[in-house]
């Protein structure tokens, strides 16, 4: 929920209200409900709510507790039992919210707090007693923070475009990290943006910033490999108990709020166990609830279209059912809306399906939405993870290996195909990265040590990155239950073959839902997931915009850009519409 700004001027001079102001409205679509600044000395906060707990005036922001003034963005989904206990220890409340509470529990424990929480957020927190700002965001990211200086100013925001409106920023490109995403797509592997001098307080991480001496220092709080236990000793019945316990109460704990919530759902495993859990939720708490809402994207396109496998999944699961039939003919229209919300450039036209799905879903009133990201980097879902296993095996278990090789080839043929034409061009010089633009990430000798890249580097920081400023451009709060911290590091600490066997991927998580999945999904071996199809028509549009841009005034870094494929024409265009819209301007 909400956005958030914060203004500290090391030259001790007041912060301009007028300024914080509109740099807090840039984010208005953040927190449609209210608004609220707070000015002390240099110190400014603003914030934007999206009132999901508690929605009376009693939680509006900046939030004041005892001798600490706090602004969020997100949730403390154990809120309810940390105040209890909070209040054996003497704490007093005077609201329902858990924005209190985490302002107690800072009062309590100090900047331990963090380890208490169970939740996402990014949150600004100034302490009169210790004259400090304190600033922290959630274990994995899911809720974003940047921070820069300007004129002797250390700011800190939801979404970059906020800094525009804080006089002598100029948005000025980080040209290798520019290259690297022309070339790559990627995006968020670390605390650089693509705006030089603009970066992201990592997730795990908290900012501190010292009021007498005009100095932050930033230091990790939470460290994932070091909560894994490499050894669980856990027959699979009971690994399959222990993640069902797990997931339906991270469920539980996620569909903690006011107001109407809904999910996303493709006919694909993640989602369809998520269903199959919030519906349980739901059904009891059938009086209070409802029905459970479920959106979805659909494309008619051969291997494309998930509507056979969803429909099962209404059917089993007595979903109030609502579907978008985006129209790609016309998704260059909306291209430099999405950008704007994205702040950084559009790496495929799913952003665009995305955006106009939680576009729909706001026109039925949800604020807040519940989504299968994070399973598949906590459960091998990727081909990638495949090699890996394999590799792992030969050494210990060549057979094993052998046969799991040859259940991958009849499970997943198409699969197979794909990977052998790829290693065909790369081999012929027409596909493959450029070795300039490949950025040197760390070896990857196990599945752990995929998952823990993919959860911290190269994955989940895009897809989370995307997710947050999708959902929130329509004021709806995505969560992600897949990546309740206890959940991650439980899977992530179960051997291999619990999550890859008989050559099929995240079989713990298949088979533990097994009763609860429709025969046509459980069966189900490929991948999809809202991706969309490039029509003829966006095809050849990409073509005649990639044709004018030749003409036209554009960065050094497309210069020499030559878009081979289709969706290498695609990235072309979409980063000279965000250089169009952030720094031409």
């Amino acid at each position: 929920m909400c956005g958030l700004i914060a203004i500290i001027d090391s030259s001790g001079k007041p912060v301009n209200p007028q300024e914080l102001s509109r740099a807090r409205d840039v984010a208005s679509h953040r927190g449609p409900d209210s608004d609220g600044i707070w000015l002390y000395n240099n110190i400014g906060l603003g914030h934007r709510r999206l009132a999901i707990v508690a929605p009376g005036d009693k939680g509006n922001q900046p939030f004041q507790y005892r001798h600490v003034t706090l602004i969020l963005n997100g949730e403390i989904y154990n809120y309810p039992e940390l105040r209890e206990e909070l209040k054996k220890q003497g704490c007093l409340f005077s609201t329902q919210t858990d924005t209190e509470v985490l302002a107690a529990a800072y009062c309590h424990w100090g900047t331990d707090c963090v380890a208490h929480f169970n939740g996402i957020w990014a949150f600004v927190l100034y302490d009169a007693e210790k004259r400090q700002v304190f600033c922290s965001r959630d274990r994995f990211g899911v809720k974003p923070l940047y921070y820069t200086e300007i004129n002797g100013k250390l700011c800190l925001a939801s979404e970059i475009k906020q800094f525009t409106a804080i006089a002598g920023w100029k948005p000025a490109m980080n040209e290798p990290r520019c290259q690297l995403w022309l070339h790559t797509g990627w995006q968020d592997l670390d605390r650089e943006t693509l705006f030089e001098g603009v970066f992201q307080l990592l997730p795990g991480h908290n900012l501190v910033f010292e009021t007498t001496s005009n100095s932050y220092t930033i230091q990790r709080y939470y460290n994932l490999r070091d909560e894994i236990d490499a050894n669980p000793r856990l027959s699979f019945e009971d690994a399959k108990a222990m993640f069902r316990h797990l997931f339906f109460d991270a469920v539980r704990l996620q569909l903690r709020c006011d107001v109407k919530a809904g999910m996303t759902l493709s006919g694909g495993l993640d989602s369809s166990v998520l269903a199959a859990a919030m519906a349980e939720h739901y059904h009891h708490t059938l009086s209070k609830k409802g029905r459970l809402e479920a959106f979805s994207a659909l494309f008619q396109e051969k291997g494309f279209n998930e509507e056979p496998y969803l429909n099962e999944v209404v059917r089993r699961h007595s979903l109030l059912s609502h579907t978008v039939r985006p129209d790609v003919d016309s998704f260059l229209d909306t291209l430099k809306t999405v950008t704007w919300h994205l702040d950084e450039p559009a790496p495929n036209p799913t952003e665009i399906t995305h955006f106009k799905v939680f576009e729909y879903a706001r026109t039925q009133g949800i604020k807040v939405n519940l989504c299968g990201q994070g399973a598949d980097e906590i459960l091998s879902g990727y081909d990638a993870f495949y090699p890996v296993y394999w590799r792992s095996l030969l050494r210990s278990q060549p057979l094993t290996a052998l046969l799991e090789m040859v259940s991958f080839a009849q499970k997943h043929p198409a699969t197979l195909q794909k990977q052998i034409r790829q290693k065909w061009q790369r081999s012929k010089g027409k596909a493959g990265l450029p070795t300039d633009f490949t950025p040197a990430l760390p070896p990857c000798h196990t599945m752990l040590d995929y998952s823990i890249q993919a959860i911290e580097s190269t994955v989940l920081p895009y897809i989370l990155h995307s997710e947050d400023r999708l959902s929130m451009a329509h004021g709806i709060e995505s969560r992600v239950p897949f990546l309740d911290h206890r959940l991650v590091e439980f899977c992530l600490s179960l051997p291999d073959g619990l999550k890859i066997r008989h050559g099929v991927r995240k079989y713990l998580l298949r088979e533990a839902f097994r009763d609860e999945l429709p025969e046509q999904v459980y069966r189900r071996y490929d991948k999809i997931g809202f991706e969309t199809p490039f029509s003829p028509a966006l095809k050849q549009q990409l073509e005649l915009v990639s044709q004018r841009m030749a003409g036209q005034e554009k960065p050094t870094v497309l210069e020499k850009w030559q878009g081979r494929t289709v969706l290498e024409q695609w990235r072309g265009v979409a980063f000279w519409g965000w250089w169009r819209v952030f720094v031409k301007v």
